[in-house]
């Protein structure tokens, strides 16, 4: 399977302007949160794009998600939601984390300008994913979340783009929780698929997808709200 070189290239431009360009970004370093935000706001603008912006205060200062949409040619209303998030860790540039997942996100998103899809395709960056702000009522796929449930969206499934940007052949590269370790390999030279139990079903079909199109090692499991592929 040969390289797709514009490809590659258009993936590490996307991260080197986040992660080595804007750098660390998030509430503490607000400028930079912005500066990502229109980042990625011109981009897909300049892929003929809309953009609406869901802005949202915290503790005085305004930040958003940003929301690009593909409608779908027969069933509009059903919803595919693609995402990642755009903030990184304090004190960390986040080129892996998440800056690798924004530029896939960006790339799909360009793709999709081919593709007529038969479901609506919405792709979402979310912000405040990092500390202080995971698992509150502040982090940015939390807030989406609510805001679409109160549309009534109908969403199908929905598919978050996760540190995807690290690999290594190196035996003990990989970690994981408790027991984990046990069934799945030790080396991160892999992409994982993870779901809850109840989304299991729809995971095994993107799997097989997956699969279908590609021999890139891929590790699959079911399991609580919790991530395990660290």
């Amino acid at each position: 399977m040969l390289a797709d070189e514009p490809l590659i290239d258009r993936i590490r431009t996307h991260v080197e302007r986040l992660a080595g360009d804007i750098g660390e970004r998030n509430m503490f370093v607000p400028e930079a949160l912005q500066r990502a935000a229109r980042y990625i706001e011109e981009e897909w603008m300049r892929f003929g794009y809309a953009v609406n912006r869901l802005d949202y205060d915290v503790s005085g200062l305004r930040c958003a998600n940003l929301a690009a949409t593909r409608y779908g040619r027969t069933r509009k209303s059903e919803i595919l939601l693609l995402g990642a998030h755009y903030d990184s860790v304090i004190g960390s540039p986040g080129a892996n984390d998440n800056a690798s997942g924004i530029a896939a996100l960006l790339e799909i998103t360009r793709m999709f300008q081919a593709i007529d899809p038969a479901l609506t395709v919405r792709f979402v960056a979310f912000v405040n994913e990092e500390p202080p702000f995971f698992m509150t009522g502040q982090q940015g796929s939390m807030v989406y979340a609510e805001a679409a449930r109160c549309r009534g969206d109908d969403i199908r499934l929905m598919a978050s783009l996760e540190t995807i940007g690290c690999y290594s052949d190196e035996p003990g590269s990989q970690s994981y929780p408790p027991l984990f370790g046990l069934f799945y390999p030790d080396r991160g030279n892999f992409l994982g698929i993870v779901s809850n139990f109840r989304s299991k079903g729809a995971m095994r079909r993107l799997a097989e997808a997956f699969r279908a199109h590609s021999d890139f090692p891929l590790q699959t499991v079911s399991t609580g709200s919790r991530g395990v592929v660290e």
